[in-house]
């Protein structure tokens, strides 16, 4: 059985396999469909896309030609891993792919951006531009910068604050009352209905359409048919 590629296509390896021993071929003669299953059919773009990609993670030998090109993909790395909007604990996996605070001054950073800055790494709470003059407060290590851009200690620097550190992120449950199924007016005292949302700010909301509003006091069931008298036992 002859096994023909399309025209623009090349044939190769379906299964995972060094790049020094991939093939790609035109055509393959394949003795049984088990046999043929074990092949693909690729663009001749893949073909590069491939062999690229096999040099970089499956060198022959590590040298500064090589060197340089992994220092080029690590500045494209910290360029657009803010991309990825890895969790907390990914991120934190991966800190030293994030770029370093001095590379990001003059930037325009927004919030949920991350940079190491310190050897630690710092998450942007609000918009604004990287500057000398505001950098990250890592006071008491580690540092304990809140979700909501003040710090965990007394400094003069509160309001200047711009980052928190991801592994310090808090969620906060908020909960309200209310007469009404739409929470307005809302209280904290239990009422008919209940509101409840969860966000990093320990400060409850003042909007009601921030929470999620659900019957709290319910309808009680119908009155059940009396039972039978019980007996006491001496």
């Amino acid at each position: 059985m002859i096994l023909q590629a399309s025209n623009g296509c090349l044939l190769t390896q379906s299964g995972e396999m060094p790049i020094k021993e991939r093939r790609f071929e035109r055509s393959m003669l394949v003795a049984s469909m088990e046999e043929a299953a074990r092949w693909r059919e690729i663009p001749e773009a893949e073909r590069d896309r491939i062999i690229a990609e096999g040099n970089l993670f499956e060198p022959e030998r590590v040298d500064y030609d090589y060197l340089t090109r992994v220092n080029r993909l690590m500045r494209v790395v910290a360029d657009k891993i803010n991309d990825a909007h890895l969790e907390a604990n990914e991120a934190l996996d991966m800190q030293k792919y994030y770029p370093q605070w001095d590379d990001c001054i003059g930037r325009d950073v927004s919030s949920g951006f991350r940079c190491n800055y310190r050897d630690t790494l710092v998450e942007v709470v609000r918009a604004h531009t990287v500057s000398e003059d505001n950098p990250p407060v890592l006071a008491d290590a580690p540092a304990l910068l809140r979700v909501d851009g003040t710090c965990a200690v007394e400094t003069d620097k509160a309001e200047a604050i711009q980052y928190y550190k991801p592994v310090e992120r808090q969620m906060y449950a908020h909960i309200k009352y209310s007469e009404n199924p739409d929470g307005n007016p809302m209280t904290d005292t239990p009422s008919t209905y209940v509101g409840t949302y969860m966000d990093y700010n320990p400060e409850d909301s003042d909007d009601p359409d921030d929470y999620h509003w659900s019957e709290f006091t319910g309808h009680a069931d119908p009155v059940g048919e009396p039972g039978c008298e019980g007996t006491q036992i001496d």
